[in-house]
C-alpha cells in the first residue's frame, strides 16, 4: 500500500530509518516535486503546520508498506495520506490550469486533519542507530 508520510526527525537519515524499522520502503524522498502535493503542503503550512517542532524538521516521503494509514498514529508522524485518495483527488482537478489548479489542490488541505502544533516531540534516535 502506498502512502505519503510526513514525519518529524532531526535529519532525513533518521526519518528514513524510522520508516524502514516499520517495514516501509521509501519510494520517493521529494513528493513536493509534485505540484499538487506542494500546493497542499503549502496550504497546510498557511493553516499552521510548523516546519519545525523541538528541533525536529518535517520530512515527507512517498512510502510503500503493508500497513494501512491508521498504523501511523505516532506522535512524530505529522501526516499520513493514502496515495489512492491523493491520486483520485488530483484526477478530479487535472483539467484545471494555472491559479485554478493551485487553488483546487491547495483545498485538499481542508480534508487533512492536522495535529496540535504545540505538542512536544520526544525525539528518540531510531533503535537501529544506537
Amino acid at each position: 500500500m502506498k502512502k505519503y508520510l510526513c514525519l518529524r526527525a532531526r535529519n532525513s537519515r533518521d526519518a528514513k530509518l524510522a520508516i524502514n524499522i516499520h517495514q516501509g520502503k521509501v519510494i520517493r524522498s521529494n513528493p513536493d516535486a509534485d505540484p499538487a502535493f506542494r500546493n497542499m503542503l503549502e496550504a497546510l503550512t498557511n493553516k499552521g503546520l510548523k516546519p519545525e517542532i523541538n528541533d525536529c524538521r518535517l520530512f515527507c516521503f512517498l512510502v510503500e508498506d503493508p500497513k494501512n494509514t491508521d498504523f501511523y498514529q505516532f506522535n512524530e508522524v505529522e501526516l499520513e495520506i493514502s496515495d489512492d485518495w491523493f491520486e483520485a483527488e488530483k484526477s478530479k482537478v487535472r483539467h484545471l490550469v494555472g491559479a485554478a489548479y493551485c487553488e483546487a489542490t491547495a483545498k485538499l488541505a481542508d480534508e487533512i486533519p492536522m495535529k496540535d502544533q504545540k505538542r512536544k516531540i520526544n525525539y528518540q534516535v531510531p533503535k537501529e542507530m544506537i
